[in-house]
């Protein structure tokens, strides 16, 4: 590959890890922020009159499920993301070193599968962050159900 195009490769590959890290982390802001909203209905919930409502009450416990799974689903993918990097510098280091090709194909290998499992977390984290979101809009307007 010509020079010019390793550049502007690396150049979008840190935008991508970028753009990733800041998706991850908005996504587990608005969980936080609805989970914190779900709380303050159950706190008081003389404010809030669809709490009366049984089936507002069943939604509202599965929206508080929902997000709270989808919270830790949220930081188990950062986490995992970290570990990822760490990895992958790790690779870069025994590449330099001139390892063993044996034991860098087995690390390579083992980052792949964490970069799978990132993906698939972020997609559990979504999913649940969206039922959550839903099951509290149906808790919200069930007094009208």
């Amino acid at each position: 590959m010509e020079e010019k195009y390793v550049k502007r490769f690396n150049r979008w590959q840190d935008h991508t890890i970028q753009q990733f890290g800041s998706f991850i982390n908005l996504t587990i802001s608005f969980n936080v922020i609805l989970l914190s909203a779900c709380f303050s209905f159950i706190l008081k919930p003389n404010e809030f009159s669809f709490i009366e409502v049984c089936l507002g009450k069943f939604f509202l416990i599965l929206a508080i499920l929902s997000l709270g799974i989808g919270l830790v689903l949220g930081v188990f993918c950062q986490y995992n993301r970290l570990t990822d990097f760490r990895n992958t510098a790790k690779l870069i280091k025994m590449k330099s070193e001139q390892k063993s090709t044996l034991e860098t194909n087995k690390h390579e290998s083992y980052i792949d599968e964490l970069g799978k499992i990132t993906w698939q977390l972020l997609k559990c984290h979504l999913i649940t962050l969206g039922c959550g979101s839903l099951f509290m809009m149906v808790s919200i307007f069930s007094k009208w159900l």
